[in-house]
């Protein structure tokens, strides 16, 4: 009763701002493949968005696909800016902006593995698995049965890992649908029940660089976490560190907690919290340090110590490879913010930390 009347009613009945015109301009080269949201326009290196109403407390989602092709540019650059006109609740005229979207370009042989903003992941995840649905359906009915079932594993695994980085909340529905083309698809191509079940199991994905040296995963790991923390807002943050699901202790998972704390350490608008701080709130919650990939535990514990932001990850062992991913968890909010990820094949060396 309190969410629908007392926080989601004026969302739907309170217009704040009318006649949105929104311009988003690139300043770097880059190619636009597309974008999702609203009425737009795309003008060169410009796209114009209209947005009839905005309702009090309401937020809405633009999503726009760039390629950024290789360039000689380094360090932290401005890609884009964006600003926004309305009329305002009593009819005035009013401008906002701009506001400069800033990328880090860096030197970097083969592409990374999975780096994502929260809000990104969710509506990006949904976005492609809409593309992939109708892309499926067009293969299926031009009798092209396998190749439609090589897309559907593929979609069901890059929506299996966005549910597990976003702490298992949502794509349950869409997950399942995915499945039941797996069986029909399967069924068509004559496929046994135990070759199908195999299918259905499948979720693991392929590390998309196997040159790299496990100190590269690491380095970009934790240059995206602190790039993105550099952006957060001053203030305290406690570091959970990394862990197994099982809690299993390991050579690679001290070696994460060790660096992680490092890293963040160098964030001068940051106060990391005392690790003793953190024990002594985990004992009295009778919590242990896995049970922090949670995000519900990891606020409990972050508004114990009166920290703004949390940082959890976890070690996850498939049969080839290894997924470590790290959440930055906003503690007033509840929101998991930002997600980077790494994918390690399962080497000599890697296999000699677990």
């Amino acid at each position: 009763m309190e969410k629908i009347f007392g926080s989601e009613l004026d969302r739907m009945v309170v217009p704040i701002a009318n006649d949105l015109e929104m311009k988003l301009e690139f300043l770097q080269n880059v190619e636009i493949l597309g974008t999702w949201g609203y009425n737009y326009r795309i003008e060169g290196d410009t796209i114009h968005y209209y947005l009839s109403t905005l309702h009090h407390r309401d937020y809405e989602t633009i999503l726009v696909q760039v390629r950024i092709p290789s360039q000689a540019l380094r360090g932290e650059q401005d890609l884009a800016r964006f600003s926004i006109t309305y009329r305002d609740a009593e009819d005035n005229t009013r401008s906002a902006g701009p506001y400069y979207l800033s990328v880090s370009f860096v030197e970097q042989e083969h592409p990374v593995a999975g780096f994502s903003d929260g809000m990104v992941l969710r509506s990006g995840t949904m976005l492609h698995f809409a593309q992939a649905l109708k892309r499926i359906g067009e293969l299926y009915y031009s009798r092209q049965a396998q190749r439609a079932l090589d897309l559907t594993v593929a979609t069901k695994k890059e929506v299996v890992n966005a549910k597990l980085r976003l702490d298992e909340v949502g794509f349950d529905d869409e997950i399942e649908i995915l499945n039941n083309y797996i069986r029909i698809l399967s069924g068509d191509l004559a496929m046994s029940d135990k070759q199908t079940t195999e299918i259905v199991v499948e979720e693991e994905i392929a590390p998309p660089v196997r040159e790299r040296s496990l100190q590269e995963h690491l380095e970009n790991l934790f240059r995206e976490i602190t790039l993105d923390l550099g952006l957060r807002i001053k203030g305290a943050i406690a570091i959970s560190g990394f862990s197994t699901e099982e809690g299993k202790k390991s050579a690679l998972v001290t070696l994460l907690n060790e660096t992680a704390l490092m890293e963040v350490a160098k964030q001068k608008t940051l106060q990391v919290v005392e690790r003793e701080k953190l024990d002594m709130i985990l004992k009295e919650q009778e919590f242990s340090l896995s049970d922090l990939i949670d995000t519900n535990k990891a606020i409990t514990v972050g508004k114990l110590l009166t920290v703004h932001h949390i940082l959890t990850g976890r070690v996850i062992e498939m049969p080839n490879s290894v997924v470590i991913f790290g959440r930055i968890i906003n503690v007033e909010t509840g929101e998991i913010e930002s997600v980077a990820q790494v994918i390690v094949p399962k080497n000599k060396e890697v296999r000699a930390l677990l």
